[in-house]
């Protein structure tokens, strides 16, 4: 049914583990040591960890640690001697999906496994789904089947996952909104917030109050503090329409951001840190504002 690494430096608890996994039906692979486990981590096809909680050289709380930094995104179940609350909130804290106490008893163990294996069945049928519903969207959203739509969608599946800047142009009405969604849907902030400002449409002396909010006070009719767009999309995506319409002081502050990650609110002095991945749209040639001296060049 699944192929079930176990991590215990015992030997005797290493045998009631395999003949009990493999009486359930499952394909054990054993290790004496969180090295040995690692190596055969590399060969892949692993569905299942158990590691014991105590173990020389390399604890299985470091191994838990180790698999996060590793990249390997495998459920493990932690196994202790310990029948302390203490050590079991502590592998669960650390990222243990379970936790079993010595001595092993067989039906303890095959209910933690198999609620482990359903809980991955269920994750992956999830993610599954999650990547159906955001391409079905994708294609009710982005009407088109020609060669240039598809490989301007190949391009937008190549820039959502990673954390890059992106500048869609294009004249009004060809769907650059639609783009930046689709870039936000299929990235890893699609469950965080995905906030709109059209530098066009707001008056001059409101944009930086908006990208920036303000402090009370900071100017007449500021009675409270107000956050402004970056502190609503943070560790999310903040779509800039139209960014060539900025005048060039609130320019300067944008690049500041994209390069430090923080601002000042409008009548404030605390800088604020904030995680925000930035979406531009533009209906202008960028490069030729650039050299008109309408628009930063750094920028």
């Amino acid at each position: 049914m699944a192929t079930i690494l176990y991590v215990d430096d015992e030997a005797a608890v290493g045998l009631i583990l395999e003949d009990t996994l493999a009486q359930s039906g499952h394909s054990p692979v054993g290790a004496r040591s969180v090295p040995e486990a690692l190596q055969v981590l590399e060969r892949g096809g692993i569905d299942l960890i158990i590691s014991d909680y105590r173990m020389p050289g390399i604890t299985g709380l470091e191994f838990i640690q180790l698999l996060t930094r590793e990249g390997y995104d495998i459920p493990l179940i932690m196994l202790t001697g310990h029948a302390s609350i203490e050590h079991a909130v502590a592998s669960i804290k650390a990222g243990a999906i379970d936790y079993i106490t010595k001595p092993v008893r067989p039906q303890q163990l095959e209910l933690a496994v198999d609620q482990a294996l359903e809980f991955v069945r269920l994750r992956r049928e999830n993610e599954a789904l999650r990547k159906e519903v955001m391409q079905f969207r994708n294609e009710r959203q982005i009407i088109g089947d020609s060669p240039t739509i598809r490989r301007i969608l190949q391009t937008v599946s190549m820039a959502a996952p990673t954390r890059a800047t992106v500048l869609l142009q294009g004249e009004s009405g060809t769907g650059k909104e639609l783009f930046a969604r689709a870039i936000h849907d299929q990235s890893e902030r699609r469950d965080k917030p995905f906030i709109k400002l059209n530098c066009a449409a707001l008056p001059e002396g409101l944009i930086e109050s908006a990208l920036f909010g303000h402090e009370k006070g900071a100017f007449t009719g500021a009675i409270k503090r107000v956050e402004g767009a970056f502190e609503r999309a943070n560790r999310g995506t903040l779509l800039l329409d139209e960014v060539s319409e900025m005048r060039l002081d609130l320019q300067a502050k944008l690049l500041r951001v994209l390069q430090e990650q923080e601002f000042e609110r409008v009548g404030g002095t605390a800088p604020i840190k904030v995680d925000v991945r930035i979406v531009a749209t533009t209906n202008r040639d960028l490069a030729m504002e650039a050299d008109h001296g309408t628009f930063r060049q750094d920028l």
